[in-house]
């Protein structure tokens, strides 16, 4: 099957990493309904929550604060977000990685049949989701137990503690890339959440700078697109309000910029999870060929 034959939004082959970013991008485009949708809402939940989060002067320092009684306020205003985080994303990562393998086969898919595949991978998901937020949590915990008192204490602890916070983050980077596919491993492959673990480990195992270069440049692509969309509505904020529409404008114009930004990267980054651990199985599986035979025969 050549490219041109492609039965989906991608070719039945290895993929480079813009192949994937592309591919990913076009699983939005051909199911905006599965994939744009839930991705909207949650951005629309935690944009509104981390608005409220802002209003209530929960993350503002006060006048005089130390410097550890700022980040230990920062850390328990962040809570919230965190628990918000795990609580919605897990259906919304389940509804579009169910959109993929149709999209690959070139068939269609539906609200129902994406929340069908989703809803029996649920439990799996949030308990993968609440081990990535408590993994999250470990720099924070190093910074403001470790790291802030021997910096106090001047000298080489300083030197000392950079590295703790250095090495920490360098360890926290190489688990992250190692369970990258663990969501597309649940709800692709139908895995547990313990058998996904050691399956993501082992689909990275070898390959963990092409899945680190790939996330990298997805992040960048966004970064760019979210600069052309955040730009615009945020000029037009600051014009109104200049022409004397009061500061209602920036604020509305911050917010929708936000979420618009934050909708496209939900709804981008699991595709390009989910392309990456195709294509790591099509390397390595010989996958390729399950794949064209059902996007022959049908399923």
């Amino acid at each position: 099957m050549t490219d041109e034959d492609r039965p989906g939004i991608v070719p039945l082959r290895p993929l480079d990493a813009l192949e994937i970013v592309g591919g990913a991008v076009r699983l939005a485009r051909r199911y905006p309904l599965v994939v744009l949708g839930p991705a909207f809402l949650v951005a629309l939940v935690i944009g509104a929550t981390q608005y409220g989060i802002q209003l209530s002067g929960a993350a503002v320092p006060e006048p005089g604060q130390g410097l550890t009684d700022v980040f230990v306020d920062s850390l328990v205003s962040a809570i919230p977000l965190s628990l918000l985080y795990a609580a919605v994303l897990p259906p919304m990562l389940g509804m579009v990685l169910s959109a993929l393998r149709p999209a690959v086969l070139g068939r269609g898919t539906s609200l129902a049949q994406a929340w069908a595949t989703t809803r029996p991978r649920l439990p799996s998901l949030y308990g993968l989701q609440i081990g990535l937020t408590l993994l999250g949590l470990v720099p924070i915990l190093l910074l403001v137990g470790v790291a802030v008192p021997m910096a106090g204490a001047g000298g080489v602890a300083v030197v000392v503690a950079v590295l703790i916070m250095l090495v920490g983050y360098l360890a926290l980077t190489w688990i992250g890339v190692l369970l990258y596919p663990a969501t597309a491993v649940i709800v692709v492959e139908g895995l547990g959440l313990r058998d996904a673990l050691w399956r993501s480990v082992e689909l990275v195992r070898g390959s963990w700078w092409r899945f680190f270069g790939v996330q990298l440049l997805a992040v960048l692509l966004l970064m760019v697109a979210g600069m052309v969309v955040m730009l615009p509505l945020m000029f037009l904020g600051i014009g109104l309000a200049i022409a004397g529409a009061g500061p209602a404008p920036i604020v509305v114009g911050t917010l929708l910029a936000s979420t618009v930004l934050m909708t496209l990267a939900l709804a981008v980054g699991p595709g390009v999870i989910g392309l990456l651990h195709q294509d790591q199985r099509i390397r390595r599986e010989r996958y390729d060929l399950d794949l064209a035979r059902e996007a022959a025969q049908g399923w």
